[in-house]
């Protein structure tokens, strides 16, 4: 028996309901519609548009999710993706962020040859289906890229000059694509470009110089060259770029001199990676351990104003494998244990610098720090802070081989301390277990 003071639901209430979702619905205007849909996944946007035709209507509004992660991105790599794209060409001209690629083995199909192609990878992929990649992916059908990644497998032949000119685009990214050529100075067409990515791409060239025409919009630069990629330039070509945040250039040719950098130059940058090349830059070497404290004085100065630029946990210099300061005499050449590099320390307020010897597969020898400061007051708020640190730079435990030690010996004295070390029992098992 119904509840007598319970209000009854009359008969059609529910089709009345739907009416009234139908009805908020179609009160909705397609800006709307695409504002709600910009926040669901690319599969539900796109499926959103068989709903109604202002629905379809508010998908062509719509973009995607901005995501930190190529590997979200939507993918071209498969011919059924490729005609996925071409459907969005029209469909939703608002997507943001493709990658290029391909299923290592499963289809074997090739984007159409760009300009100046490989004739052998002509000839060897001459039967594979060809896409349209630059007709599909072009400014014209999706004004608004905001990030563009090929990858590796990326089947692209030749010169794309199409793909360098989207307006919008901020993110680029080419790793490992050892078949698409292009140059710095094609950049140029990418107004907005605030990331670029340049991992081993073995065709590529181009000078630091050209990047001058992303100056103004450049916030992240990262460049890993193969061996044989004629990247070059000089670092400090960079310095005027006002927006630089991020500069890595891994395995490159680039000249210049660290301490070249002035009070005016790299004015907003937080992460510096230079090679070898670069005097000062990550793993520069030296030949004679007494040049270590003369790259210190040297370097110093900047060290003290700029302290952000020598944050990486793996930055250092090192002594020269050919080094006659600490070789044998009687061979030609030094052991690999003889990996000998020196850095910037801090303890609280302090700064220092530290030889240390280096191993991959076992704790590294540290040697005693070269302080460079006075030990702070002990009354000072700073003087706990200092210390605390300070203690885990005395060599100790396995890292005590050269306690006493500020710098690398002769192979004599390095000799007569390995027939004299004692080593604990925590090393010998750590030796057996290599």
């Amino acid at each position: 028996m119904p509840h007598p003071n319970k209000k009854q639901r009359l008969g059609g209430a529910d089709d009345d309901g739907k009416q009234q979702d139908d009805a908020n619905f179609s009160s909705l205007s397609t800006d709307i519609l695409a504002n709600i849909y910009c926040c669901l996944p690319l599969k539900e946007i796109m499926r959103s548009r068989r709903v109604s035709k202002k629905s379809s209507d508010a998908v062509k509004k719509t973009s995607e999710p901005i995501v930190a992660s190529e590997y979200k991105y939507f993918k071209v790599d498969s011919v059924m993706n490729y005609n996925a794209l071409a459907v969005m060409a029209e469909a939703m001209p608002g997507l943001q962020q493709v990658s290029l690629g391909s299923k290592y083995g499963e289809e074997k199909f090739k984007y159409i040859d760009g300009e100046e192609p490989d004739e052998e990878e002509v000839a060897h992929n001459a039967e594979y289906t060809a896409l349209n990649i630059v007709d599909v992916l072009s400014p014209a059908n999706f004004p608004n890229l905001h990030a563009l990644c090929i990858d590796s497998n990326a089947p692209l032949n030749g010169k794309y000059p199409s793909l360098f000119n989207f307006s919008n685009l901020e993110k680029l990214t080419i790793s490992r694509c050892n078949t698409i050529k292009f140059g710095f100075d094609m950049l140029a067409g990418l107004r907005s470009l605030k990331e670029f990515e340049c991992i081993h791409n073995k065709l590529a060239t181009g000078n630091l110089k050209d990047l001058s025409v992303c100056q103004n919009t450049l916030e992240r630069i990262d460049i890993v060259c193969s061996d044989d990629a004629p990247i070059g330039g000089n670092f400090m070509d960079l310095a005027n770029f006002p927006n630089l945040k991020s500069l890595t250039l891994h395995q490159t040719k680039v000249t210049g001199q660290l301490r070249d950098i002035g009070d005016d130059d790299f004015p907003m940058l937080e992460v510096l990676k230079l090679p070898s090349t670069v005097v000062g830059g990550n793993r520069y070497e030296i030949q004679r351990v007494a040049q270590a404290k003369e790259l210190i004085d040297e370097l110093l100065p900047l060290r003290r104003k700029r302290p952000e630029l020598f944050s990486d946990r793996y930055f250092h210099w090192k002594l020269s494998d050919e080094s006659e300061d600490v070789a044998d005499p009687r061979m030609d050449f030094m052991p690999d244990y003889h990996n000998y590099c020196f850095y910037f320390v801090q303890a609280g307020s302090r700064l220092g610098w530290r030889w240390e010897k280096k191993f991959d597969y076992t704790p590294d020898h540290p040697f005693e720090v070269h302080w460079l400061d006075p030990v702070p007051n002990k009354k000072s708020n700073d003087y706990q802070a200092y210390a605390d640190v300070a203690k885990s730079f005395i060599p100790n435990g396995a890292g005590r081989f050269f306690k006493g030690l500020y710098e690398p010996p002769s192979y004599t004295v390095f000799n007569r301390l390995s027939r004299n070390y004692v080593p604990s029992a925590e090393e010998m098992e750590m030796w057996e277990n290599l």
